[in-house]
């Protein structure tokens, strides 16, 4: 979606290129400010600058309809991490709207003609596109048959260019479909005879929807335009290795390869480069390339190459709202981008930055007084049903593979007391399900289709007698149709609960081997929400929010000399907003788990305050 309004605002030079989104509607409350992160990195890298995050809505937190909801009443503890993210949204879209998006790729994209013969998607050849750091437009078969055939001024090549666009395409690629206009076909052969670079992939296209032209018309021109010396055609699906690779060839009659880029990715690897996500922009005079580390669970430590003066880059942090001078080494600028993490850099016209022999705040400790208070979320006043209740801390769960495959499961479970005593059992399953206590049956939920059974909406509930010992359960759970399928339970008896979740549940698709249950997610978080009329409320997956408060004291600070709030982790979703004698000071969101605050301290006493998660080992560092 942000691919297909980016490239409609490029292609058509509409607004300027300008493009928004309404982003997080139906995420639910259990959507995490690094996943939130990790969306507007997506969202900016595509090309779509403008997010309107959804919502803040007075009815919250009982109106169920598309949360989430970022204050919330006072149901949402994680509320002061929105302004963390939304001071780091901005930054990027300052960064990267208003100037000029640099583009290699014009990516034609089959359109209706997706729906007839044999055809692949677009989707997995525009993520190619992006693991080999290119960047693409979507360009329908109008846009590459009105294009005109000129000369890119940055790259003295032969390149597409719009009617109305101000983009500049080295590359054009056709769609992997049997059925392409004809007039898209003689464009693309009129481009790679003057030189133009045009590649195909997956499926060639062998017949036309053009009246008037046949299937043996179709075959002659794309036998033509892939015998010219810039055409290619790769087989299968390429990833973004493959695709590197394909366009690391030299240009007939040159060294340089068939994509032109200012800037490259020394030694990198095929893995490296997956979900490593590169946009050029210049604006204002500046080159800036956004890059976008979009794996949550790998560091990538990489080295740039660049036609521009690598002694001039400048590492804008969009998270931090600092500028410094990265890291040279041998005419290469060395970057360590975190899981998720992404950075600018930069080639300014005019210099900001200043040197720093470190980027880690490894320096001096300063001694602080560490101070945690727990504040519990608001919780609803209103008449409670204790069984209902009992479902809190109880997690959706189903087969581990697949949890939206329709289909029979079946689960099972010990329940030890000491001594023999009657439980209460509430559970609800999409969507029908049977329990079974030490092998008799004592509850079962009917599919909703079936007369007076609302189906999981409506929780089924039993009394149960639990013997002294081990107690078999077992769950015989059915899913229908196709769709999110999960299974929810909770088990209270005087002193003692027993809850589904991967910890103690185990799962077969009744081929006799059981694994270890998969947690689609908490009670009460998407896509099924809280039971009951008096407890369809929205609230946060987290019960309390905790406030960490450091005191410490600052001697005189040498210029060039940085003070950084660090901490080693975060019990929670990795993040922190932070206050500075009273003055929001920024935050974090995911790794690194620091932020710059020099400029929100003074010389002697200071204060700090961070929410709403706990800080493993907080600490005051001061970096010269």
């Amino acid at each position: 979606m942000p691919k297909y309004a980016s490239s409609t605002a490029h292609v058509y030079n509409r607004h300027n290129g300008l493009n928004w989104c309404e982003i997080f509607g139906a995420y639910f409350q259990d959507l995490t400010y690094p996943q939130m992160k990790w969306l507007c990195d997506w969202h900016q890298y595509q090309g779509c600058y403008y997010l309107i995050p959804h919502s803040f809505n007075p009815k919250a937190p009982y109106d169920t309809d598309c949360p989430p909801y970022f204050f919330n009443g006072g149901y949402e503890p994680r509320y002061p991490l929105f302004r963390v993210w939304a001071d780091y949204n901005n930054r990027c879209a300052l960064l990267l709207s208003g100037g000029e998006h640099v583009c290699h790729i014009a990516q034609c994209v089959p359109g209706i003609s997706y729906h007839v013969g044999k055809t692949i998607r677009p989707e997995m050849f525009a993520f190619a596109i992006q693991d080999a750091q290119l960047d693409s437009d979507w360009l329908g078969y109008d846009a590459v048959e009105s294009a005109r055939i000129g000369k890119n001024p940055r790259t003295d090549r032969p390149a597409l260019r719009t009617v109305n666009g101000k983009e500049w395409y080295d590359i054009l690629t056709l769609p992997a479909t049997e059925y392409v206009p004809f007039a898209t076909l003689e464009k693309a052969l009129a481009f790679a005879k003057a030189g133009g670079v045009v590649a195909g992939y997956g499926v060639r296209p062998n017949n036309t929807p053009t009246r008037g032209k046949t299937a043996e018309d179709v075959r002659k021109i794309v036998a033509e335009l892939f015998a010219q010396p810039t055409a290619l055609f790769l087989d299968g699906e390429p990833n973004g290795a493959q695709l590197r690779a394909a366009f690391a060839k030299p240009y007939p009659g040159t060294d340089q390869p068939l994509a032109v880029r200012a800037f490259d990715f020394v030694g990198l690897s095929a893995e490296d480069g997956r979900m490593l996500a590169v946009n050029h922009y210049e604006k204002d005079g500046d080159r800036r390339l956004f890059l976008a580390n979009q794996d949550f669970n790998r560091r990538r430590d990489i080295a740039v190459s660049a036609k521009w003066p690598v002694e001039q880059a400048e590492l804008w942090d969009p998270m931090q709202g600092t500028v410094e001078k990265p890291v040279v080494e041998n005419g290469l600028v060395k970057l360590a981008l975190e899981p998720s993490q992404a950075m600018f850099l930069v080639w300014p016209k005019t210099a900001t930055g200043a040197a720093l022999p470190s980027l880690k705040p490894d320096g001096k400790v300063v001694a602080a007084t560490v101070k945690e208070t727990v504040t519990p979320v608001a919780i609803d006043t209103e008449e409670k049903d204790p069984v209902l209740l009992s479902l809190e801390g109880a997690k959706w769960i189903w087969h581990p593979v697949d949890s939206r495959a329709q289909g029979t499961v079946t689960f099972r479970a010990q329940i030890e007391v000491p001594e023999a005593v009657e439980a209460q059992l509430i559970f609800a399953c999409d969507n029908a399900a049977e329990v079974f206590v030490n092998g008799g049956k004592v509850a079962e939920q009917k599919d909703g289709g079936a007369p007076s059974y609302p189906g999981w909406r409506t929780p089924t509930r039993a009394k149960v007698a639990l013997k002294a010992g081990r107690n078999a359960v077992s769950v015989k759970a059915t899913n229908p149709i196709p769709g999110y399928a999960g299974f929810v339970a909770a088990f209270t008896w005087k002193g003692g609960a027993f809850r589904t979740g991967a910890a103690n549940w185990e799962i077969t698709r009744d081929d006799g081997t059981f694994v270890k249950a998969g947690e689609v997610c908490a009670y009460g978080g998407s896509p099924w929400g809280r039971f009951g009329e008096k407890q369809r409320i929205t609230r946060s997956t987290f019960a309390e929010s905790v406030a960490t408060e450091l005191g410490f004291t600052l001697p005189e600070l040498k210029a060039g000399s940085r003070v950084y709030l660090a901490c080693e982790d975060v019990a929670g979703e990795k993040s922190a907003a932070v206050t500075v004698n009273g003055t929001f000071a920024g935050g974090f969101i995911g790794t690194p788990y620091r932020l710059d605050i020099t400029k929100s301290v003074r010389e002697g006493a200071n204060t700090l305050e961070t929410k709403p998660f706990r800080l493993k080992n907080p600490r005051i560092v001061i970096v010269k």
